[in-house]
């Protein structure tokens, strides 16, 4: 999992790095840049994967399954 950080003052970025510890995932984190859709690009520009999920964690985007039973 990546995570995209626009630098914000939450603690994300510390967040993140403890659980990199037990978990595959990094943060890649954006100084200069802000914005979901910047964020999105970014993400996938990070990783080489036939799947990807977007999932904005302020939830902005609804909790939903998209596959059914």
């Amino acid at each position: 999992m990546v995570v995209i950080d626009d630098n914000s003052p939450d603690g994300t970025e510390t967040v993140v790095h403890d659980l990199a510890r037990r978990f595959p995932v990094r943060v890649v984190v954006r100084y200069h840049e802000r914005g979901l859709a910047s964020a999105v690009i970014e993400g996938f520009k990070q990783v080489k994967a036939l799947s990807l999920v977007v999932m904005d964690a302020d939830l902005q985007h609804p909790r939903k399954s998209f596959l059914s039973s």
